[in-house]
């Protein structure tokens, strides 16, 4: 998933938040992954592909005319920093919701953190049975299975375009 489609989602989430959270003036969202380590290799770039596109939203005027603010945290690509890091930002920085994690790991951790705070959670990269079985799927979990049917019904968009059909 691409950081714009990513920050497309979340954008979505974001009309999910209570209205309550409208009088703020940001729209707070928790981005824990891996930026240190062997695993940084794949967080870094992201949150860099982030940063960029929280500037160009911004720059247009944010979403609902309230600007993006990205948290980034350090998970280490370990699944109980994911945690204490997600219960900090939900607790502590208030973030409207949270995307990340570079690992399949982290991601069910987070999910249990996300449910039990009833705040969503996009975890476009992880892949793994733990997140997106039946049992444990809830409605502020937005997993990978969803993203990759977009993609294919988009591809398929795609492709009549270049028949002609």
């Amino acid at each position: 998933m691409s950081p714009h489609q990513s920050l497309a989602a979340a954008c979505i989430a974001v009309s999910l938040v209570p209205l309550a959270a409208a009088a703020e003036n940001t729209i707070k969202i928790g981005f824990p992954l891996p930026l240190s380590g062997p695993v940084s290799v794949y967080g870094v770039p992201v949150i860099k592909g982030a940063e960029m596109a929280v500037q160009e939203i911004n720059a247009k005027g944010g979403v609902l005319d309230r600007k993006l603010e990205l948290l980034e945290r350090d998970s280490k690509a370990n699944a109980d920093e994911a945690v204490r890091l997600a219960r900090e930002l939900i607790i502590k920085d208030n973030v409207d919701f949270l995307i990340g994690t570079a690992t399949s790991a982290e991601a069910p951790a987070m999910s249990t953190i996300a449910k039990e705070n009833k705040i969503v959670f996009i975890a476009p990269t992880a892949k793994t049975v733990q997140l997106t079985s039946p049992a444990n799927l809830h409605p502020y979990i937005f997993p990978p299975w969803v993203q990759h049917r977009h993609r294919r019904t988009h591809r398929c968009f795609d492709h009549r375009e270049v028949e002609g059909r």
